[in-house]
């Protein structure tokens, strides 16, 4: 565990960028603020504590995939349905997104036009008890899209 300091005064835009962009760069542990008078302005001294790169854990997060340029646009209508749908489910259950379906999963399903739980099986990360949770739930809107392809795909055949 390590730790950094910043200080950032009023009006001072340099110092809370550099704050925010090691925040986001570092597997943060706590943060503590504190307002200090000065000789000059008052200002705000943070405290980060923080698993530098290398600690086990502190491995910097993969970046961020923007679904929209990975998907064509209707692939992302689609991606953005079963999102929401996502949501109602771990709402109902009262459990982070996350645990339900990440986002690379929805996408992959998706890409993938899954069909049946079978599909789902065969999607890594995906296991046999969210198949059996989550299923019944998710399905009837992916078989809906793939059979919506399969449709395109005969019409431009004949």
């Amino acid at each position: 565990m390590a730790f950094q300091i910043f200080t950032v005064r009023l009006e001072e835009s340099e110092a809370l960028e550099q704050l925010n962009s090691f925040l986001s760069s570092q597997r943060v542990l706590n943060v503590e603020r504190r307002i200090v008078r000065g000789e000059t302005d008052p200002a705000v001294v943070f405290v980060v504590e923080y698993l530098p790169t290398g600690i086990k854990g502190g491995a910097k997060r993969p970046p961020k995939v923007d679904y929209r340029e990975q998907l064509s646009e209707a692939e992302f209508e689609v991606f953005s349905s079963l999102r929401h749908l996502r949501s109602e489910v771990a709402q109902e259950l009262g459990r982070p997104v996350y645990t339900v379906f990440s986002n690379a999963e929805l996408a992959a399903m998706v890409q993938g036009r899954v069909r049946t739980a079978e599909g789902l099986r065969g999607l890594p990360g995906i296991g046999e008890t969210r198949v059996e949770q989550f299923a019944e739930r998710f399905l009837p809107s992916l078989e809906a899209w793939a059979a919506q392809g399969s449709s395109e795909a005969q019409e431009q055949g004949a």
